[in-house]
């Protein structure tokens, strides 16, 4: 259990210093509350931030998922604890485990303190805080909010790092798998396969063409193992510059919609997350039309980002949204009408809520379904890469043998 040290003033505004233990800075807010002080500043004791600092040092370097999850919880939490935005950004901006983030903090700590508002604070670096970050840290402080929105972003932060945790898991194996075989299958043709082409020229026999292929299949690798592996690196690095350009993302959105296997992922992919951002914007109180913008700006893929920019202007011009989505050709009749139905009922939030969860659960089902699929596909692929393999190095040996 940690110790912290606090400053606290009781109902007559006379300050009161001391030292509580709790097992997270939250629980000890909590404890000085029930005492019926309010909390003024808190820190770890000395000892403590010693030893925080010692782990602080093994902190990562990156940004995960889960740090800006904790980020708005812990904010979210100090907020309807009553602490000052300032000070709760303090508080927060020591307790994360990265550290890029735990300096972008201090930075928007200091712009806080110098007059901007949290919303332009965190706008100044869009890389880490979206569009859906700035469009709902902005409406929370018109709205004074700004804790309870938060919670809710923290939630939906938290639903997204569990799903993503789950989708990732389910990959492992299959990907590991895939390495293996590669990985196997590359090994045999280098470096088994050219000593077999070895023993077979002291023999005075014309090899079948299956052999013949196999043999400079190999010696090629072998004799180019630099190259192959540069043109490969060369190629992954390519790829991944060309997927960053306008065109390049826009060809490759375009085509994962029509892959013949996995299109149905893809286009249940960018439903789930259009209607996920949706129901979080909207359930905080968004427009509906801002929703429609801050989504657009958040959505990776082109395409759906295209058609959800055409819906926010004829939304915007007056037009019902179940009607404009139904126009696109884009989204399938159940989310039409499940829209229609929450514009009918005033409830179109729960409505976006309950088509997220639908998908989220028919994209953990196709993981699956994948997963369970790939073994299989896997065995039969190096059954038969293997059985080719074999056979072409055994029908030799049986033309050595009848010669003998």
């Amino acid at each position: 259990m940690a110790r912290f040290s606090y400053v606290a003033k009781n109902r007559q505004s006379q300050i009161t210093r001391g030292i509580i233990e709790g097992n997270t800075q939250e629980e000890a807010i909590r404890k000085v509350q029930q005492q019926g002080l309010f909390i003024v500043s808190i820190t770890r004791s000395k000892e403590e931030a010693a030893a925080t600092a010692k782990l602080r040092k093994a902190a990562h370097g990156g940004i995960k998922l889960s740090d800006l999850a904790t980020f708005a919880r812990q904010l979210s939490i100090l907020l309807d604890a009553g602490v000052t935005l300032l000070r709760s950004l303090e508080i927060v901006s020591v307790q994360v485990e990265s550290r890029h983030l735990q300096d972008i903090l201090k930075r928007v700590t200091k712009n806080v303190e110098g007059g901007l508002s949290l919303t332009e604070a965190l706008a100044k670096y869009p890389k880490i805080f979206d569009s859906m970050w700035i469009g709902l840290i902005e409406t929370g402080e018109a709205s004074g909010n700004l804790a309870g929105v938060l919670d809710k972003l923290a939630y939906y932060l938290e639903m997204r790092m569990e799903f993503v945790s789950n989708v990732v898991t389910a990959l492992v194996y299959p990907i590991v798998l895939f390495v293996a075989a590669i990985g196997a299958l590359f090994f045999f043709t280098v470096f088994i396969i050219p000593k077999f082409a070895e023993i077979f020229d002291q023999f005075d026999i014309t090899l079948p063409i299956l052999t013949q292929f196999m043999f400079k299949f190999g010696g090629f690798l072998q004799n180019n193992i630099v190259w192959v592996v540069v043109g490969i690196v060369a190629a992954i690095f390519g790829f991944d510059f060309y997927r960053k350009t306008p065109i390049g993302k826009a060809t490759l959105d375009n085509l994962t919609l029509k892959l013949p296997v996995l299109k149905k992922f893809f286009y249940t992919s960018a439903l789930e997350k259009f209607a996920s951002e949706a129901t979080i914007l909207l359930e905080s109180g968004v427009p509906i039309v801002y929703a429609l913008e801050v989504t657009q700006r958040s959505l990776s893929n082109v395409v759906l980002k295209s058609v959800i920019g055409h819906v926010k202007e004829k939304v915007k011009g007056g037009s019902s949204l179940s009607d404009q989505l139904a126009i696109t050709g884009f989204f399938p009749p159940m989310i039409i009408e499940m829209v229609r139905v929450g514009e009918e009922v005033g409830n179109l939030p729960e409505m976006f809520g309950k088509i997220s969860t639908h998908y989220q659960k028919e994209l953990a089902t196709s993981v699956k379904r994948f997963v369970s699929m790939f073994e299989p596909l896997m065995i039969v692929f190096m059954g038969g890469v293997i059985g080719a393999i074999v056979i072409s190095l055994f029908m030799p040996l049986f033309q050595i043998a009848t010669a003998g």
